[in-house]
């Protein structure tokens, strides 16, 4: 008799064991997932901002004027309007999120 209770505690105790260990993994698994997703959108990030700034390059570094006759490379609400609409999904709607600057050369 007393053997065959400690065989039924053992067949109760394994189904816990399972859930601890669950219980223990699943932070750690919902942890990392959620790293991943981060790294990725930082990544995609990255790649906007960086798409958006080549597209507003592009467009000063264009020879000729705008319609209002003003050189593209001075017309700096043009090239912020560029580098705004390129990057629909990064937020440049700041004052200051598009900043131009001009290099004074050798």
């Amino acid at each position: 008799m007393l053997l065959w209770l400690r065989s039924k505690d053992r067949r109760i105790a394994k189904p816990a064991q399972g859930l601890v260990e669950f219980a223990l993994i699943i932070p750690l698994f919902l942890m990392l997932l959620y790293g991943l997703f981060e790294v990725g959108r930082a990544v995609f990030m990255l790649s906007a901002v960086r798409n958006a700034s080549r597209d507003a390059v592009r467009y000063a570094g264009a020879s000729g004027t705008n319609p209002s006759g003003v050189e593209r490379y001075r017309d700096c609400a043009g090239i912020r309007d560029r580098a705004k609409r390129v990057s629909a999904f990064v937020d440049l709607s700041a004052v200051n999120a598009v900043e131009i600057s001009y290099d004074k050369g050798p």
